[in-house]
This record gives structure tokens, sequence and C-alpha cells, in this order.
């Protein structure tokens, strides 16, 4: 995880996967953060599936089960 901010250094590390999955907070500065980080993977053919949080829960916060739901909505394994 990066926080809320993130550098293009740290960017550039997640270019080496295909889809890249930016799940960030539901407060309005992590969603532009989000589609930043979207904008700027996708500008390098990274197809990016922005998540919104649908509380105010902190996704790191997320218990188990919360995640597993998160996955089964977005498939993932």
């Amino acid at each position: 995880t990066f926080g809320i901010m993130w550098k293009v250094q740290q960017a550039k590390l997640l270019l080496r996967f295909k889809k890249v999955i930016v799940f960030f907070d539901s407060d309005i500065n992590a969603r532009i953060q989000s589609q930043k980080l979207s904008a700027f993977l996708s500008s390098f053919g990274v197809e990016t599936i922005e998540v919104d949080a649908e509380s105010d829960k902190d996704p790191a916060e997320l218990t188990t089960d919360e995640i597993k739901s998160y996955k089964f909505i977005l498939k993932i394994r």
C-alpha cells in the first residue's frame, strides 16, 4: 500500500502488471489520488479498476470477510 499520496517511482513498480486494482478510502482526496494513479497507469497500457470504499472505513482496516466480499464481486481469486 502507498497511502493516499503516491510517487511516480512507486507507481512505476505497478507497470509490470497487466491489471491493477486501485482501492483508496472514500475520502474525496483519496478518490482524487485514485483517479490520478489510475490515469497514470492507464497511460502505460495497464488496465485499472478503481474500487470505491462503500464506507468511511480505511481499506487497511477491512476484515477478512469484507476482503473476500470485494474479491468475489471483482472476480479475483
